[in-house]
């Protein structure tokens, strides 16, 4: 026993020489933050964003234990600059940790990419996105807004024209079907054509009042109302539409606008009938030419101001009639 004791001494005087002995300190365990907070988690939101490079994407808060790679830092730049709108990120959940770090859940459109990427720190929040005090536009973290749409001006020709439908009929491609917003420009992917059938609107005539670019695809859609029937209309690719020609006043219906106080007529166009049809029923004009600075309906005036086409018959309207609609300023 002596010997074995003797032994272990010998041992224990061998590893402290090279600086192990029992005594010594341990080394410190890794240190990983915790979530003290987690926001409600969407199935999808209109929160849009795209990466600024500082942050990798993870399977959770990047500095909680387990935490893995998704996608690095590199790949995300690549994929701001995909070219379908699929691969667009929506907010989804928001996490904040103990040491006051906020990381945002994202995934895509598509629902193939999903993860956590730091966002910021509690302290430099501002205006719904964390950005550093010091300049309040640089985003902390690794996210910044990002609008799939981006404004688009009309062409004299669409403030000026109505339109007809180029190839009415039920295929979804984009040029046939009216959509709620432009496919794959919203979280709900594939936006639902809201008419599934154009073919009974093939002699419909249309006005154009606003006009958009998907920021992916770099494709533009025009927002587009039927004349001549209630509910049908939205977004349609540009090409979806084409130009009618300015009839002569025997063959369309005038409408000239008029000073709802004076009677003063300010202007006028020419509305095309319905192909083949000698008469034409109007159900919205949507303000089309308008003279500037005069609207077509008010909540404030009383029902004795003449707004609109003030009762008269829009039904039925023969080919080479004038119709009054009255506009105020």
């Amino acid at each position: 026993m002596k010997k074995v004791a003797q032994g272990l001494l010998m041992i224990g005087v061998a590893l402290g020489g090279l600086g192990v002995l029992a005594t010594s300190q341990p080394a410190q365990a890794k240190s990983y933050a915790k979530v003290t907070k987690y926001g409600y988690n969407y199935k999808e939101s209109s929160t849009y964003f795209y990466f600024t490079g500082k942050n990798a994407l993870y399977t959770k808060p990047g500095t909680i234990k387990g935490a893995k790679l998704v996608k690095s830092k590199q790949q995300l730049l690549t994929l701001n600059a995909a070219k379908t709108g699929e691969k667009t990120f929506m907010w989804r959940r928001t996490a904040t940790t103990n040491r006051g770090a906020v990381y945002y859940k994202v995934e895509t459109f598509d629902r193939s990419i999903k993860g956590w990427i730091y966002a910021g720190k509690k302290k430099q929040h501002s205006l719904g996105m964390i950005y550093y005090k010091h300049t309040e536009k640089d985003p902390a973290g690794g996210v910044q807004f990002f609008s799939s749409l981006a404004d688009s001006a009309l062409t004299t020709e669409e403030k000026s024209h109505f339109y007809r439908l180029t190839t009415p009929g039920t295929v979804d491609d984009g040029t046939q079907l009216f959509y709620s917003i432009p496919d794959w420009a919203g979280f709900d992917g594939k936006s639902q054509p809201n008419k599934k059938s154009t073919v009974a609107n093939k002699n419909d005539v249309f006005v154009i009042d606003n006009a958009k670019t998907r920021v992916r695809e770099g494709d533009r859609w025009v927002v587009a109302y039927d004349v001549n029937r209630p509910g049908v209309g939205g977004y349609i690719k540009e090409s979806g539409l084409t130009a009618i020609s300015t009839p002569k006043a025997s063959e369309g219906v005038t409408v000239n606008y008029r000073d709802s106080r004076t009677n003063k007529l300010l202007n006028s166009f020419i509305l095309p009938v319905l192909t083949g049809d000698k008469t034409t029923s109007i159900v919205t004009i949507n303000d089309f030419q308008i003279p500037a600075g005069y609207v077509s309906s008010t909540e404030s005036m009383t029902s004795k101001i003449k707004l609109g086409f003030d009762k008269q018959s829009t039904k039925n309207v023969k080919a080479g009639s004038q119709l009054n609609y009255y506009v105020i300023n």
